[in-house]
């Protein structure tokens, strides 16, 4: 996302993680599953039936979002995203200026509007993920810092980040943590201070490439990594 938030938008660090992968002679069929929050995250048999994998997958990688450390004024609802996008897509390069006034005002009218559940439904879809696929290596990407942050928020993400490592350790996933890489560079994100841009994106993508090339080193008996 090189301007505002674009669901639209060309793919980012998968693609780069693809593209490494390809350069060690390894191919990579790609399936998809978005969900809004820990509540939210299918159970075995809707992910399954969704994902249409040709064959059970290498890797299962959980990226998780911002969600709950995100401070808003206008509340998480569809139409909400809707606008929001088409919003970016009109404002183009304008969308940097404007997004620094509009955080002067979440500054001051926002508020936390999505309630943290714990990690108690992460961890039964990440036991689920294995029980279906259990030759499968489980990665977990936590949230990404954000370039601009609030000192509540800052403390949100701070605990949320920790059980969520904690959640994903107990559940015998993988964690790959890209906060020491992104840092807090507010050249790696786009206008909203958090997705990431082609440079962003090529940070993590390397990132997830170098480790499964490393992982796929591993594995005896396999001619590609499906993520």
């Amino acid at each position: 996302m090189e301007l505002g938030h674009d669901m639209t938008a060309a793919p980012g660090y998968p693609l780069v993680a693809a593209e490494r992968l390809l350069d060690h002679g390894i191919g990579m069929a790609f399936g998809h599953y978005f969900s809004i929050g820990f509540e939210d995250l299918p159970d075995q048999q809707r992910l399954v039936r969704h994902m249409h994998l040709d064959g059970e997958p290498d890797v299962v990688l959980v990226q998780l979002g911002g969600s709950y450390a995100r401070k808003v004024v206008l509340p998480h609802k569809k139409p909400i995203h809707r606008l929001r996008a088409d919003g970016n897509r009109r404002a183009g390069r304008l969308s940097y200026p404007v997004h620094r006034l509009l955080r002067q005002w979440v500054r001051v009218a926002g508020s936390y509007k999505t309630e943290y559940p714990g990690t108690m439904e992460l961890e039964r879809f990440l036991m689920q993920v294995q029980e279906a696929w259990p030759a499968a290596q489980i990665v977990v990407i936590p949230p990404f810092p954000r370039s601009h942050n609030y000192r509540k928020q800052l403390r949100i993400a701070e605990r949320t980040d920790a059980e969520i490592k904690a959640a994903a350790e107990r559940c015998g996933a993988v964690v790959l943590d890209t906060s020491e890489a992104l840092g807090y560079d507010p050249s790696l994100r786009c206008a909203n201070a958090y997705n990431l841009n082609g440079k962003g994106a090529k940070v993590v993508g390397d990132l997830l490439g170098d480790w499964l090339v490393e992982h796929a080193a591993h594995r005896h008996d396999s001619d590609r990594v499906v993520a």
